[in-house]
């Protein structure tokens, strides 16, 4: 729906009654009538609207309603563009915001990594795409290409070809990787079993030499194990290399031999794996149907399959969740494993010497076993980290458990056991969460980074190396780190997709979009992502579900028809009003000529005297 301008000044002796546009391709309706001021403009009047009916009119709705133009509640065919307003006055101080329609059907919270942290590393991407490690750099894998020197606050930027940027980071003990925006996959840092990808055992400190996946396929996601990486390639194969330690890999081989290159791991043809995730020598995937596969080392219960067979070499079965159950989201640690099942209940298996499970006990575990989470609640991200597990519930709130040597629970104390969740005092509302060797960083939902735990290499960012109980916020004006949906260049915003972009302030801070529907999009109900940025960097985001429909676009030929109809309609009416004129010009003549016929004399026979 777009407001057309149109001049009224020429209708000032008539009331408007109401005025509405519908644009799906173009259209004006104007209902109006004689205030009883005389009827001296009338001709212009229907001029105008004869004019109007020579528009092409295939837009005008079909029922009498004036729709409410806003953001909310749209209704386009493909193949055409419209103008909306979203009103933020409940919004004060915002600078700018960006926008996105996604499909109902998919909307999702983000599964991009955004942040990640390894054994004494942390890494973030930034607000335009670039990204910053910091924390031990002993075998460059901060990324920064110069000499492995440790930061102890986000410092370097991790180098990368100046018109390329990072979509997604991972990493792992002593090394990282990215997944690039020109979908390239590159690896550096510690690289004895072949980490790397590239067929070699150099150590690259900053991402030179890409992954050599077979066939040139390029990767979706990616699970750093502790030696090993697998990846899910844009074909849903699952590729993995590295170190084959206790048959980490799942290629079937049980010489446990390093692959230098990315070798493909035959998963069931059935089934498509959605997420990877690896522990220090097991290997587990979520797949689309709900189910988990893990394989590796099982000395533990690790893969969760109920059976106590030290290893597994290939993916075999299934881990066995809760009767009736299916997961959304998994994370696996050192030893143990970690899932969120699709009512909002956690589950973990394996090593539970320090409470990781969150059960309240510390049994190790054959099969899931259910996470004491706060009673009423669900919940929606975990993270498995060495020797401890924290998730996030659905008001946002943050939960750790296990382990609490060097602080890693973030609760204000250091060094007890926790079995069951321990809340953890956080300003903002939590999004993403990363838990690592001995320490944990989060991402809150105003794209603030917090980190605690363990910190003698800088791994917290904050600028120094003392441990941290609690969350401790990065600086933003260091690092303006990206929002809960992922990296956004400010250049490529715009471009990337037809159903996004920026957009600034209007009057009263009444802020319009401009949406234009690609003929190719997909048909459906899209729900609309609000991100709010203002001054300093602070940011929320706003959903509102079920924004716009997008229908076929209508049948060329019955458009046409449509319009021609309405031209011969417009035209028509403008004849008849042009005839009307002439006749009404011929009817002002009249009375003058017949004053020359009154004083005419008479003309009849002539009259005799």
């Amino acid at each position: 729906m777009r407001p057309i301008p149109f001049s009224l000044n020429t209708l000032s002796k008539w009331e408007i009654v109401s005025i509405y546009v519908i644009r799906e391709k173009e259209g004006v309706l104007i209902m109006a009538r004689d205030s009883g001021h005389g009827t001296g403009n009338s001709f212009r009047l229907f001029i105008y609207l004869g004019m109007l009916l020579l528009m092409p009119m295939s837009g005008i709705a079909e029922n009498d309603t004036i729709p409410f133009v806003d953001c909310s509640t749209i209704s386009v065919e493909a193949d055409s563009e419209t103008d909306c307003t979203i009103d933020l006055s409940d919004y004060p101080g915002v600078s700018s915001i960006r926008y996105e329609y996604v499909l109902s059907s998919t909307n999702t919270e983000s599964v991009l990594s955004v942040i990640d942290t390894g054994a004494a590393h942390s890494c973030g991407i930034l607000e335009n795409g670039s990204a910053m490690c910091w924390g031990r750099d002993t075998y460059g894998q901060l990324g920064d290409g110069g000499e492995a020197t440790n930061n102890i606050r986000p410092s370097a930027y991790v180098d990368v070809p100046n018109d390329v940027t990072i979509s997604q980071i991972f990493t792992g003990p002593y090394r990282t990787c990215v997944i690039l925006s020109n979908d390239g996959t590159n690896c550096w840092g510690f690289n004895e079993n072949g980490q790397s990808g590239d067929e070699s055992t150099n150590t690259y400190k900053s991402p030179t030499n890409p992954v050599n996946f077979p066939d040139g396929r390029v990767a979706k996601s990616i699970g750093m194990g502790h030696k090993h990486t697998c990846a899910i390639l844009d074909n849903d194969q699952l590729a993995c290399w590295g170190a084959d330690l206790y048959g980490a890999l799942g290629n079937g081989e049980s010489t446990s031999e390093d692959e230098y290159a990315p070798v493909i791991i035959s998963t069931p043809a059935d089934r498509t794996t959605v997420k990877v995730e690896a522990g220090v020598s097991h290997t587990c995937i979520l797949m689309d149907d709900g189910g988990i596969m893990c394989w590796g080392r099982d000395n533990v219960g690790q893969l969760g399959n109920g059976e106590s067979n030290p290893t597994a070499y290939a993916p075999a079965s299934d881990t066995i969740l809760p009767e009736g159950r299916v997961a959304t989201d998994l994370s696996v640690g050192n030893e143990h494993a970690c899932a969120i099942l699709d009512n909002g209940s956690a589950v973990c298996w394996g090593m539970n010497n320090y409470g990781q499970l969150g059960d309240n006990s510390t049994s190790n575990a054959k099969s899931p076993t259910f996470v004491h989470l706060p009673n009423g609640t669900k919940a929606t991200k975990i993270s498995s980290g060495s020797a401890h597990t924290c998730a996030t519930i659905d008001n946002g709130s943050l939960y750790c458990w296990g382990h609490n040597k060097n602080s890693r629970l973030g609760i204000g104390t250091s060094g007890e056991v926790h079995t069951i969740p321990m809340f953890v005092s956080a300003n903002q509302s939590i999004v993403e969460i990363s838990a690592s060797a001995e320490h944990t960083c989060v991402l809150s939902e105003n794209g603030s980074i917090s980190c605690w735990g363990r910190n003698n290499y800088g791994q917290l960012g904050l600028g120094h190396t003392g441990e941290r109980n609690t969350p401790n916020q990065l600086d933003w004006n260091i690092a303006p780190f990206s929002s809960t949906y992922g990296p956004a260049p400010v250049e490529a915003w715009e471009d990337e997709q037809p159903l996004r972009g920026r957009a600034t302030s209007g009057e009263n801070n009444v802020w319009t979009v401009r949406l234009e529907v690609p003929e190719t999009s997909e048909l459906g109900t899209y729900d609309l992502e609000i991100t709010l940025l203002k001054i300093g960097g602070v940011r929320s985001t706003l959903i509102i579900d079920e924004a716009l429909q997008i229908s076929e676009k209508t049948a060329a030929d019955e458009s046409d028809e449509r319009t021609m109809m309405y031209m011969a309609i417009g035209g028509g009416v403008i004849v008849l009003l042009l005839l009307s004129l002439l006749f009404r010009k011929k009817d002002t003549e009249s009375p003058a000529r017949s004053e020359i016929k009154k004083h005419k004399p008479q003309e009849g026979p002539s009259q005799k005297f």
